[in-house]
């Protein structure tokens, strides 16, 4: 997903300073990449099961058992990294010649992904409560 590049660069150059060489950079940011979407569609899930009322269980859903359906997620999870990491390895100069000069490089620091991918989380949460609250 290219709304992810700049976290992408943020993350890459900071293990580029800090890791040591035998680390396998790309890998390591395309992972931490990914948890930010995960949390991005936690978030996302949380918003609609408030607003449609159902509560579904997907391996329900598609009935299959519960333990194939993790297996199967697992096996998605190993592919989407798999994708991806192809995907920056391909345009990594392009998003490097892009972000190394950004404006944003003097304010963001690779720690604040912490907190975006907190706001994915807690947000959708404050939203659900308020509107619980105004009701």
């Amino acid at each position: 997903m290219r709304i992810f590049d700049y976290a992408f660069y943020s993350l890459y150059s900071l293990y580029l300073k800090k890791e040591k060489k035998s680390s396998n950079y790309i890998t390591n940011t395309t992972l931490g990449i990914l948890g930010l979407q995960i949390c991005l569609v936690f978030g996302i899930s949380i918003l609609f099961d408030y607003f449609t009322g159902i509560n579904p269980k997907i391996h329900e859903l598609i009935n299959i058992e519960k333990n194939t359906f993790l297996i199967g997620l697992v096996i998605f999870l190993l592919l989407w990294e798999r994708f991806s990491n192809k995907s920056y390895k391909k345009r990594l100069p392009n998003i490097i010649k892009k972000y190394k000069e950004h404006p944003r490089n003097k304010w963001f620091r690779a720690w604040m992904l912490y907190l975006v991918g907190l706001g994915f989380i807690l947000i959708p949460i404050f939203i659900i409560k308020t509107l619980k609250a105004l009701s």
